[in-house]
C-alpha cells in the first residue's frame, strides 16, 4: 500500500504540491493523472524516495521507501525511460541492476524477453526507438518481481499491441493483490486500465475516488425520448474519464509485445540476497566494465605506461643511467592524471547518463553508494596498477637488455620492491581523490576538465611561478608529492621521504572525499 499524509514539497519557497493525501491500495490499479506541472512528477518522485517532502509523509506498507531493507527489489520504479547510459546494451543495463537488487544474473534475460526486446539485447541503449527504451525502463522496474509497482507514463510511444500488454500485465498484477500507481496523460486507456482515480491538478487533489464513481458522479444528463413529444425523460448519458479531467482541470479539451506475461515466480526475488553492501559493490563494477570512457582511460593508461618503459629501455642509452624510476615515468607524469580521471567518471558517467537516479532507486542512501565506487575504484587501481608496475619494469629491463647491454635499465631490489607499493598505493589514492572531486562537480566535462587542470595547470605551472614562495607551497600540494612518491621527481622544496609524500596524499585525498560526502548529504 501506499499512502500520502498531507505531503508537501517546497523548492526554494514555491510550493510544489500541498497536502497531499491519497492511499493506493493493494489489489487496485491506481491511475494518476493532472496536467503538466501539477504536481505530478514531484509526487511520484517523494513516493520513490527521490525527494524528502517539506512535511507531511509518504510511506510504502508503512516505512518510507528508503527505510526498506531491498527498496528496488519490493518497489518496482519507472520514473523516465531516458535513465539509460546510452552506449551501455539494454543487458548490460539490466545486469548492473540485476546485481544491485540482488537477483541472479539470469533474470536480466528473462526480464528482457518479458518485454520483448530479447532479440536485441546487445544493442546500445543509444540505438533504442523511444518505445524500446520505454519497454526497457519497464523491465527494470519489474526486474525483483516487486509487490508494489510505480509506473510514470508507461506506455508512451508504445505501438498498440504494446500498450495492450501493458493493461493486462497491470491488470493480472492487480489481481494478485500487488499495489499499482500508474501515471499517464493517455486517459483513454487508464480508464480501461485503472479501478481508481487519483487526479492533482495545481499541487492539490482535486478527485480521490473510483473510477466508477467519478464517472458517475460527472455524467450529464441529456434528453431522451421523440422530438417535440411532451413526454420527455431525463437519463445519465455516457461520460468518459477525459470528460472529467478537463471539467475538474478548467481545459479548454479543443486548445510490439507479444505473448503471455512471465508465469507466476518466473521473476521471483533471490531468497537469500547478498548483503547491501556487498551488492552495491557488484552493481558499481558491473557499470564500470560497461563505461566506454572508462575502458577508454584504462587503455591509455596502459599504452602510455608500458609505452614510455620500452622507450625508456630502448634509449635509454641516450640518457645517461636510466633506473627503475625512470622506466615509470610514463605513468608518473601521465598515466596517474589519467587514473584520477577515471576516478572522477566512475560517479559522472552515472550523472551524465541520469543512471544516478535509478542507482538512487535501488540504494537510496548516497553514502552507500559512495563507499561502493570507492571500494572498486582503490581495487582496481590497486591490482591493475601493481601489474603494469610490474609489467613496465620489466620491458624495460628486457628492452634496455636487447637495445644495449652495456647501459641497461639499473634495477636493484630495494627499488623495485619500493616502487611495487609505492606506485599502486598512490594510485588508489589519486583514483578516491578523482571520484571525490567527480562528486564534487557531478559532469564528466568539468571534472576531467578540474583534474586535469589542476595537474598541468595549476600545481605544476602556476602555483611554482608565484615569486618566492610558489616553490615551497607546491611541496604540499598532492600531484608535486604523488610525482615524487612514484618516480623520484622532486618539484619544490621537498625534503621529506617518499612515504612522507604519500601521507601528503592522502591528507588531500581525505579532504576531497569529506567535501564530496558533505555534497551527498547536501543534495540528499
Amino acid at each position: 500500500m501506499i499512502e500520502l499524509r498531507g505531503a508537501t514539497k517546497e523548492y526554494d519557497g514555491v510550493v510544489a504540491v500541498a497536502g497531499v493525501s491519497f492511499i493506493a491500495e493493494p489489489g487496485t490499479v491506481t491511475g494518476f493523472i493532472g496536467p503538466n506541472g501539477s504536481g505530478k512528477s514531484t509526487t511520484l518522485r517523494m513516493v520513490a524516495g527521490l525527494e524528502r517532502p517539506t512535511s507531511g509523509s509518504v510511506t510504502i506498507d508503512g516505512v518510507a521507501y528508503r527505510d526498506h531493507r531491498n527498496p528496488a527489489a519490493e518497489i518496482g520504479v519507472m520514473l523516465d525511460a531516458d535513465w539509460l547510459a546510452p552506449r551501455r546494451s539494454a543487458a548490460d543495463h539490466l545486469r548492473w541492476l540485476a546485481a544491485g537488487i540482488g537477483v541472479p544474473r539470469g533474470r536480466a534475460d528473462e526480464a528482457l524477453a518479458l518485454v520483448g526486446l530479447q532479440h536485441v539485447a546487445d544493442r546500445p541503449a543509444a540505438e533504442y526507438s523511444l518505445g524500446m527504451r520505454q519497454r526497457l525502463a519497464v523491465a527494470g522496474a519489474l526486474l525483483g518481481d516487486p509487490a508494489v509497482i510505480v509506473l510514470d507514463e508507461p506506455v508512451n510511444g508504445l505501438d498498440p499491441e504494446a500498450i495492450a500488454w501493458t493493461r493486462v500485465v497491470l491488470r493480472r498484477f492487480a489481481a494478485e493483490g500487488r499495489t499499482v500507481l500508474v501515471s499517464s496523460h493517455l486517459l483513454a486507456e487508464l480508464e480501461r486500465t485503472a479501478d481508481h482515480i487519483v487526479l492533482i491538478d495545481r499541487g492539490r487533489i482535486v478527485a480521490d475516488e473510483p473510477l466508477a464513481d467519478l464517472l458517475d458522479r460527472h455524467a450529464a444528463p441529456v434528453a431522451a425520448g421523440p422530438p417535440g413529444g411532451l413526454h420527455r425523460r431525463t437519463e445519465r448519458g455516457p461520460v468518459t474519464l477525459e470528460d472529467v479531467y478537463f471539467t475538474l482541470t478548467e481545459q479548454d479539451p479543443d486548445g510490439g509485445i507479444t505473448g503471455p506475461a512471465a508465469p507466476d515466480g518466473a521473476l521471483a526475488p533471490d531468497p537469500r540476497p547478498r548483503p547491501r553492501f556487498v551488492r552495491a559493490v557488484l552493481a558499481e563494477l558491473l557499470k564500470a566494465r560497461t563505461t566506454p570512457a572508462l575502458r577508454a582511460l584504462s587503455v591509455a593508461v596502459t599504452v602510455v605506461t608500458l609505452g614510455a618503459a620500452v622507450l625508456v629501455g630502448v634509449f635509454g642509452a641516450g640518457i645517461g643511467h636510466p633506473t627503475v624510476d625512470t622506466a615509470l615515468y610514463g605513468f608518473g607524469l601521465l598515466g596517474g592524471a589519467l587514473t584520477a580521471a577515471a576516478g572522477a567518471l566512475l560517479h559522472t558517467a552515472d550523472h551524465d547518463a541520469g543512471t544516478v537516479w535509478l542507482t538512487r532507486l535501488v540504494f537510496p542512501r548516497p553514502a552507500l553508494t559512495y563507499a561502493a565506487k570507492a571500494l572498486v575504484a582503490a581495487v582496481v587501481a590497486l591490482v591493475g596498477v601493481a601489474v603494469l608496475t610490474t609489467a613496465a619494469i620489466g620491458l624495460a629491463i628486457l628492452a634496455s637488455h636487447n637495445a644495449d647491454p652495456t647501459a641497461a635499465v639499473s634495477a636493484p631490489g630495494a627499488e623495485i620492491a619500493r616502487l611495487a607499493w609505492t606506485v599502486p598505493v598512490v594510485a588508489v589514492l589519486l583514483a578516491l581523490a578523482g571520484l571525490a572531486v567527480g562528486t564534487a562537480l557531478r559532469t564528466s566535462a568539468a571534472a576531467v576538465t578540474a583534474v586535469l587542470g589542476w595537474w598541468y595547470v595549476a600545481e605544476s605551472v602556476v602555483v611554482p611561478a608565484i615569486p618566492d614562495v610558489g616553490r615551497t607551497i607546491a611541496a604540499w600540494l598532492p600531484v608535486t608529492d604523488a610525482e615524487y612518491a612514484m618516480i623520484g621527481v622532486r618539484v619544490g622544496e621537498i625534503t621529506w621521504s617518499p612515504v612522507a609524500a604519500i601521507g601528503i596524499v592522502a591528507v588531500w585525498t581525505a579532504v576531497l572525499t569529506a567535501l564530496a560526502l558533505w555534497r551527498l548529504r547536501i543534495r540528499a
